[in-house]
């Protein structure tokens, strides 16, 4: 999920501030049609 090593800390393991945000927005669209489907109201 992460794309650059510019999100990464500098262990080059663990994401820094700027991959956590970069993983929860890319989880974010992954989720939101799944998510979508459930929470739809019927009209």
């Amino acid at each position: 999920m992460i794309d650059h090593n510019l999100e990464l800390t500098v262990d080059l393991l663990h994401p820094s501030d700027a991959g956590h945000i970069m993983m929860g927005e890319a989880l974010a669209r992954k989720l939101r049609p799944i998510i979508g489907e459930h929470t739809e109201r019927p009209r």
